[in-house]
């Protein structure tokens, strides 16, 4: 392959998909050079996210990634699809590569109630209401701001700072909080040492439980089923905290309402009972309507025996005791249930029942999807991960054919939250006890090595 002239070698590459072409630059001097080439070339790499990469795994990661980002504009030429596509191959590649793993002291992480991952920062919500940030690697934990009761969720909101033309990765990373006390507070990602910046929110009634983001938007849930949704806009010149306008508004559905999830234009909920309401809040659409519920109040269930046998469909009653809810991406619902078992759906409607303490000896306590990746944090202290290619994979899965597993601690683990730092993937976990960073290092040879073994 070396005698072909580069001409020859280009065409080659612009024939060949992402991973190969990895391969290629690691194993091969004049590969190398041709592939460096194609380093500079973002429409190429745009090509092979849309080849490879599932479309709406795809735009879950430009939406974390670029929160402005829109299809068909101007934007697009500010997004790095090499990045996107290099972070899609660690994760497929995972158990090849080396990691490292900090574990932070108990002073650090007790009484957590939630977890978020900004950049090389963990942000922390606590039992009596305060925030807190530090550095990965070291340094102490610093106040961000305070609630007055107990934080029930963080979640991160990014936007674009105009103001900073020099730099390339023009963000500004806000903490978005719901709390006991009623209070959604907006905090601004500070460094150590700097001035606090945040401002409360007092709009709802009840004790806020969650807040979801999507891009510039945010929605928040309190305990009595009330929806509101939240626009950001970028800051003013002189200031660094932004503009928030509520857009709407969504009295309480039939309560309990177990779960929020903000996707495209439409903000959900599901009540307790299964069923799912939806409002298209970009066009203002009140109350919420009923997108479908359960058939004669019953959930559908199909039993999935020893993860690899199915039997015919079964109905739960109403009596159902959900300890965890979640719902991801487009209508991709995840129960666990009292009984540790852990329900998987794409419609909201039918689900598959999987038994892991058959499997694994232990049950789920709480969950992540992540791209193509369900992360189990599971009651033994161990870390599970299965890969799919397609949602429709979730339904079907071999739990004894797991992605990763690791043996964290030897409490159960209670959160996780993902971040992608440039050079690779960085999951963070907490138990009671420790708040665990698990680091991959991911070099073009480590994604050779991925792609063999996976």
């Amino acid at each position: 392959m070396d005698s072909l002239p580069l001409e020859m070698l280009e065409y080659i590459m612009s024939c060949m998909d992402g991973q190969s072409l990895i391969r290629a630059k690691a194993v091969c001097k004049k590969w190398k050079e041709v592939a460096s080439l194609f380093d500079k070339k973002q429409s190429h790499w745009k090509m092979l996210c849309y080849k490879d990469i599932s479309e709406s795994i795809l735009l879950e990661s430009i939406l974390k990634k670029y929160p402005y980002w829109q299809p068909d504009n101007e934007e697009n030429e500010q997004i790095n699809w090499k990045e996107l596509y290099l972070a899609w191959v660690h994760w497929k590649g995972l158990s090849c590569f080396p990691f490292y793993i900090d574990v932070l002291s108990e002073e650090k992480s007790c009484y957590v109630t939630c977890l978020k991952l900004v950049g090389n920062s963990i942000v922390v919500g606590l039992l009596n209401g305060e925030i807190k940030s530090w550095k990965a690697g070291g340094g102490e934990p610093f106040l961000l701001s305070r609630h007055r009761s107990r934080v029930t969720c963080l979640e991160v909101l990014s936007i674009f700072d105009d103001r900073r033309e020099s730099e390339s990765d023009k963000k500004l990373d806000y903490i978005l909080s719901t709390s006991n006390d009623r209070i959604l507070k907006v905090t601004y990602l500070i460094d150590e040492g700097m001035v606090p910046h945040f401002f409360d929110i007092y709009h709802h009634e009840h004790s806020t439980v969650m807040v979801r983001v999507l891009q510039n938007y945010f929605a928040t849930l309190d305990e009595s089923g009330a929806v509101a949704v939240f626009i950001v806009n970028k800051p003013n010149l002189d200031d660094v905290m932004p503009p928030v306008h509520l857009i709407a508004h969504y009295q309480p559905s039939i309560p309990p309402v177990l779960s929020l999830n903000i996707w495209g234009s439409k903000v959900s909920v599901m009540t307790k009972d299964g069923t799912l309401f939806a409002g298209e809040f970009r066009k203002g659409e009140d109350p919420m309507k009923v997108d479908f519920a359960p058939e004669n109040g019953n959930v559908h269930v199909t039993i999935v025996e020893n993860a690899s046998s199915y039997v015919s469909k079964v109905n739960h009653s109403k009596g159902i005791e959900i300890l965890q809810y979640y719902h991801w991406r487009n209508n991709i619902f995840m129960w666990i249930t009292d009984d540790h078992k852990m329900l998987i759906s794409l419609n909201g409607n039918e689900y598959h029942e999987y038994n892991m303490e058959n499997v694994l000896n232990t049950y789920p306590r709480t969950a992540l999807l992540y791209g193509n990746m369900l992360i189990l944090g599971l009651d033994s202290g161990s870390v599970v991960i299965y890969y799919v290619e397609t949602p429709e994979e979730l339904l079907h899965l071999d739990l004894q054919s797991y992605h990763w597993l690791y043996p964290v601690a030897k409490e159960a683990v209670l959160r996780m939250d993902v971040w992608e730092s440039s050079s690779g993937p960085v999951l963070g976990i907490f138990t009671r006890s420790n708040v665990y960073l698990f680091e991959w290092s991911c070099s073009l040879e480590d994604c050779v090595c991925g792609e063999v073994h996976t």
